[in-house]
Parts: C-alpha cells; sequence; structure tokens
C-alpha cells in the first residue's frame, strides 16, 4: 500500500478534512502525510491557532504525519502555493497520491481545465493580457480568457485543484491527483452543519461560540479549540494591525514598500497615499483594493509588508519542510521519508538550521523569524511569555 498526502491549511481542522483523509485510505494510503501552512495561511492572514496547535488537531483527526510548508509559500497565489506544495512533496521521493477536495461534480474537467493551462496556448495567453490590459483582476481575467471552464474557475478549492494537477503535469511528477468532492456547505457558506465551511467555523470561533462548532469538527479538534479559546489563543488579522501599521508609517518612499512579495510598484503607492486613513489591518486592505487587484491579493501584500517577507531572486530561497508533528506508528515511515527526500526535513530546528544550504537556510530562518511574530502577538494578547519557535518541540500523538 502506497503513501498518500494533503496540502492542507486546517484553519481549523474540521468534518470535511477528516473525511479527505479518509478518501485517502479508500484510495489505498497506508498513511497520509499532510503539509500543512504555518503560522500564516493563503487568504493573506494569521492562522487562527498556532501551526503546533493545528497539527495536533490533524494527527488526531487521522493524519500520520504532519509537515509545515513554509510562509513565503503558504501565503503565495494559488498558482505558487500549489506549485511550491507539490514541490515539496516530491521532493520526500515517498509520495505516491496528492488527495485534495474539489466542489466539481466531474473531476475530469479539473484534468482537463489543468491540461489546457499547463499548455499555456497563445490564443489564452492573448486574451488573458487584454484582460488584465482592461483593468481587470487576474481571477476575472482568467474566467473571461476561459469562457468553457468559468463554471470551474468560480470555486477556490477547484481552482487549487487545478492549480495542483497543473503542476503534477508541468513537473512530471507521479503523484497520481485524487479529487474528493466537497460536502455540504460551499467554500464561503455562513450556515452550520456536520460539514460546515472553514470560514463560517472561524466566525464561530473568533466570537467565542463553541457550542455550534461542535457540530462540524471531531471530537478531539474540538476540546483542543475550547482549550486554546480559553486562554485567549486565537488570531486573526486584526490583531497584526499595529505590525503593519509600523512598517507604513515607518516607510519614506514607494521602494520601502515595494520590495515586499506581492507588493507592485502601484500598490506600494496607494499604500504611501491612504496611510494617514489606516486604523485596522482588514480595513487597510479593502482601501487598497481595486478593479484591478482583488482583497485577497491586498491581503496578502500587507501581510508580507508586516512580516518583512521581501521579494526573493530566482533560487535565492530552497525548499525546506519542518515536522510539526507525527503518530507513534508512523516513525518509521518518517525516518524513510528523511533519508529518502531531495530537499531538507527539519526535525530538531537548533541543530539542522546550522546545517542547512545558504538557500533552504534563508527560508527556515525566515520561516523562524515569522513565527516568532505570530508567538510575540499572541503574548500581546494573552499577557503569557511568547517563547521561541525555534524551541517549540515536535507533536507527538
Amino acid at each position: 500500500m502506497g503513501t498518500a498526502a494533503v496540502i492542507c491549511e486546517f484553519n481549523p481542522f474540521h468534518n470535511g478534512h477528516r473525511r479527505i483523509i479518509a478518501r485517502a485510505r479508500e484510495a489505498g494510503a497506508e498513511r497520509v502525510i499532510a503539509l500543512m501552512s504555518g503560522d500564516y495561511v493563503q487568504r493573506g492572514a494569521p492562522a487562527l491557532f498556532s501551526r503546533h496547535v493545528r497539527a495536533r488537531a490533524a494527527l488526531l483527526g487521522g493524519a500520520d504525519i504532519v509537515l509545515s510548508l513554509p510562509a513565503r509559500y503558504s501565503t503565495a497565489s494559488a498558482e505558487t502555493f500549489a506549485a511550491a506544495g507539490v514541490a515539496v512533496l516530491d521532493a520526500l521521493h515517498s509520495v505516491d497520491l496528492l488527495v485534495f477536495g474539489c466542489e466539481a461534480g466531474d473531476p475530469g474537467s479539473l484534468i482537463k481545465c489543468a491540461e489546457y493551462l499547463a499548455e499555456e496556448p497563445a490564443d489564452y495567453g492573448e486574451k488573458l493580457r487584454r484582460g488584465l490590459k482592461r483593468g481587470l483582476s487576474y481571477p476575472r481575467a482568467r474566467a473571461e480568457a476561459l469562457p468553457e471552464y468559468s463554471d470551474i474557475l468560480r470555486h477556490p478549492n477547484n481552482i487549487l485543484g487545478v492549480e495542483y494537477i497543473k503542476a503534477l503535469i508541468r513537473s512530471g511528477s507521479a503523484m497520481r491527483p485524487v479529487p474528493a468532492r466537497r460536502e455540504g456547505e460551499g467554500y464561503h457558506g455562513e450556515a452550520i452543519s456536520e460539514y460546515s465551511s472553514a470560514s463560517a467555523l472561524r466566525g464561530r470561533i473568533l466570537r467565542g461560540d463553541m457550542s455550534s462548532v461542535r457540530i462540524a469538527v471531531p471530537k478531539e479538534a474540538a476540546g483542543i479549540y475550547e482549550a486554546e479559546l480559553l486562554e485567549g489563543r486565537v488570531l486573526s488579522g486584526q490583531d497584526f494591525s499595529a505590525v503593519l501599521g509600523e512598517k507604513l508609517m515607518s516607510a519614506e518612499d514607494v521602494s520601502d514598500l515595494a520590495c515586499y512579495e506581492d507588493v507592485t510598484e502601484d500598490l506600494a503607492r496607494t499604500m504611501l497615499k491612504r496611510r494617514a486613513e489606516f486604523s485596522s489591518f482588514g480595513g487597510f486592505a479593502e482601501l487598497c483594493a481595486s478593479k484591478s487587484l482583488t482583497a485577497s491579493h491586498a491581503r496578502r501584500a500587507l501581510l508580507h509588508t508586516a512580516l518583512g517577507i521581501r521579494r526573493g531572486e530566482d533560487g535565492e530561497y530552497g525548499l525546506v519542510t519542518q515536522v510539526l508533528g507525527f503518530r507513534e506508528e508512523a516513525a518509521g515511515l518518517l525516518g524513510r521519508l528523511r533519508a529518502a527526500a531531495g530537499i531538507p526535513v527539519v526535525t530538531n530546528p537548533p541543530a539542522d538550521l546550522a546545517g542547512l544550504k545558504a538557500e533552504a537556510g534563508r527560508t527556515f530562518s525566515e520561516e523562524l523569524r515569522v513565527s516568532d511574530i505570530y508567538r510575540a502577538v499572541m503574548s500581546v494578547k494573552t499577557g503569557d511569555p511568547c517563547g521561541r519557535e525555534i524551541a517549540e518541540p515536535i507533536v507527538k500523538v
């Protein structure tokens, strides 16, 4: 039997995620690896709970090993997020299946769309450029250039699924894609049911409403979340307002902001022009959004600014992953994975950091730094000492 992987955020881990892990086992996987976003997620926000808390919930929910996808990639566009995730998993030389959720009734339609995009036909590229020149955002311009796939590309999970398959095609990966159709509420659905959206659950958790959340998450995860809420250990983008505000107010010119990932010169000018209107992280993202710049792009750019994640030259930042946690019975797989991997798999940060090559070292040092920022913001909120990320032990269950 083989090994499956899911590229995930688990923000928070819920019944739909548990179902995807079950689907991986139905597809023939003996073990399931979760490559999970660290302390920051793709929508341009801090994760609700720390990466170690979310790793424990994932392990108790059925994952065997939880690895971290560094913030540089976990907070990127869907294309970069998917490509980096596939590249990390491919480099492990241990994964047979890539399982992911989707809204498509016909998973084959995702494959057809991905194959088309992987080829980048000239007529599609021209239509896309025309849309962008007219001031459309990238998602709208792409949908207009691909009318035959517009229904598929209206759904966030479908978009990620297409990007995963496209990355598999372009990299020549031997991993087989296994789409798992989403059950219950839609991606942005706010109703609470057995299969609620992560968005709905985040809203309830931030309001302290665990009574409704329990319906939609595994019992073990609910206990973890309740304990964190009781101690006030939960974050949202608004908690990073002061961190972002300092960066905005200390900038002297466009170059001081355009150096950050996803911040274009036009966006940097907007940020400088409107910084006197700054009042909060989320509010400023809405001020910066426009017809050609989605609110999600603005949030990612502002998060990169707050965290100091700079735009990197080709090859400047290398792939690396860290073991956040594992089930004791999967220790053998972890050992084999580390031996076979073509990239660093960190298990002992203080010792492993010193031996990393320059490119991977830059990525991992950055990851430790931004996770320390997460811990510091959490500490301000709770009043507890923040500690250091480099000293956090691996989660074992």
